[in-house]
């Protein structure tokens, strides 16, 4: 099981600045291709095998909002192992992603839908356009047992931009979205995030809180070319069911 967040700040009836806490599970499946230092491998770990291949995980989100203005600060950290035959050769690839996304974003729509949630504030329909950057670290080490072992790192920083959106049901459940893009150079650069939960409002640690469950996907394509002429390549999918909670200080 890997973990992802994805979590969308909530609403409260003080407008001061505050803070949302968001830890989150995200059962994913990966596929995609891996290659360095001459090596190639297909990637595909389905979520049936998701449990027993990955190694080590921690990420979550932290939000801070105001009336208009809002930002986040966003982790990943995955640590996996895949086996494979490749070309009738046994292929083991150990893969560590660590990613760090930031972004602020604004109200740019807010629509009143009449009646209050069980947190006192009202009912909302709101669009919140965002802008930030992703940082990405993956290291790669791949093996054929008894004849090579590689090893290649590679980071990179992409602006992002994208939008977030949250509608309020009813006094309990809200429906929250969000999509960004980034690298803007496809086939050497590019990442796609989006995801959608299903929310139900209660209360943790007597705070405001939201128990959260939906789908997300994470597409990032990276190519890299080092002084020795070798390629890097890191295009892989996730996709999966997520759950969590965000909790309101």
């Amino acid at each position: 099981m890997a973990v992802a967040g994805v979590a969308v700040g909530q609403e409260h009836p003080d407008p001061r600045w505050r803070v949302n806490i968001s830890p989150y599970v995200w059962a994913k499946s990966t596929e995609g291709k891996l290659q360095g230092a001459g090596l190639s491998s297909p990637i595909h770990v389905p979520f049936s095998e998701a449990f027993e291949k990955v190694e080590g995980v921690f990420m979550g989100e932290v939000s801070v909002e105001g009336a208009r203005w809002g930002g986040y600060v966003d982790y990943q950290g995955t640590d996996s192992r895949d086996e494979r035959r490749v070309m009738g050769l046994p292929l083991e690839a150990d893969i560590r992603l660590r990613s760090l996304t930031g972004a602020v974003y604004y109200v740019a729509h807010e629509e009143e839908l009449g009646g209050r949630t069980v947190h006192g504030a009202p009912r909302l329909f709101r669009i919140r356009p965002l802008a930030g950057a992703r940082w990405s670290r993956a290291r790669a080490d791949l093996a054929v047992p008894g004849l090579i072992e590689v090893g290649k790192q590679a980071e990179w920083t992409d602006i992002i931009v994208g939008v977030r959106t949250d509608a309020d049901l009813n006094a309990r459940w809200k429906l929250t979205g969000h999509l960004d893009v980034g690298g803007f150079d496809p086939g050497d650069r590019f990442s796609l995030n989006a995801h959608a939960s299903l929310g139900y409002r209660t209360v943790v640690l007597t705070r405001p809180a939201l128990l959260r469950v939906g789908y997300a996907v994470l597409f990032q394509e990276y190519e890299q070319s080092d002084f020795t002429g070798d390629r890097f390549v890191w295009n892989m999918t996730g996709h999966g069911p997520t759950a969590g909670v965000s909790i309101t200080f």
